[in-house]
């Protein structure tokens, strides 16, 4: 496939989910997911031939691009169960639903299928009401696990940040979405960690070791807040035939 074709047909939106609890009231959440039809100011641009949709139904019961992340769909029959719902009063232990995926939602004639890929990235607070600070996946594990589907998608590299990048395939072959199909999703769950050490104490800060020598603190009677900011991006597979390398480079280019 030409490079300046390839360069054309190309979109990327972003997903961000903060979660945070706070002893004695339901946390209030800040959540974006962001499609081709968002506010300029959060896409990026590329050819309109090429669609996708980022959907998580599983944590805001929404399944056609509609929500904003932080309300649940008033038509939802799961409310109590969605992971909005969940992380709004997190406790160490919870199952947290989330499952980002990703559907081709291209209309042009031209365009049948995509190669897609997904960037995540970790955040936490590093005190009540301080600075976020980004994270690596293995100081994440502290805070939380991530049943990431690794038969579907494959890790392909981590940036100097700490930031994950998946393709959607095998470690040597990209699956192609059809128009009006989605991906399986990255993962399903968010696990909180549930130890002696990540507690919610009545009596004082909390001081916690995330490793790589970065700890952080949280009040009395309140947990940490901390986020995942998961993003996808798309590029053109009809009678693309470059290489696998290539194709994954341009997919984790597009996030900059």
């Amino acid at each position: 496939m030409e490079k300046t074709k390839n360069s054309r047909l190309k979109k990327v939106v972003l997903a961000a989910t903060s979660v945070l609890a706070v002893a004695s009231i339901t946390a209030g959440l800040t959540v974006a997911i962001l499609s081709d039809t968002d506010s300029k100011t959060n896409t990026f641009p590329g050819s309109p031939a090429i669609k996708l949709q980022l959907n998580e139904p599983l944590w805001d019961g929404y399944t056609d691009g509609q929500g904003d992340g932080t309300t649940v769909n008033p038509a939802a029959q799961n409310k109590d169960d969605l992971g909005l719902t969940i992380a709004g009063n997190y406790q160490p232990g919870s199952v947290i639903p989330k499952n980002p995926a990703l559907t081709n939602t291209s209309d042009d004639a031209a365009v049948e299928s995509e190669y897609m890929a997904m960037k995540v990235e970790y955040q936490v607070q590093e005190s009540t009401g301080g600075e976020f600070i980004t994270i690596t996946a293995e100081q994440f594990a502290r805070l939380a696990s991530i049943n990431f589907n690794t038969n579907a998608w494959t890790k392909t590299v981590t940036d100097a940040s700490g930031a994950d990048y998946y393709c959607y395939g095998t470690a040597d072959t990209l699956t192609a979405v059809a128009k009006g199909a989605a991906t399986t999703p990255l993962f399903t769950e968010v696990t909180v960690t549930k130890n002696d050490e990540f507690v919610m104490s009545s009596t004082g800060k909390t001081t916690y070791d995330l490793g790589g020598g970065k700890t952080i603190t949280w009040d009395a009677n309140t947990l940490p807040q901390f986020k995942i900011l998961v993003y996808g991006s798309a590029i053109q597979a009809d009678n693309n035939t470059d290489t696998y390398a290539n194709n994954t480079a341009a997919l984790q280019a597009l996030f900059g």
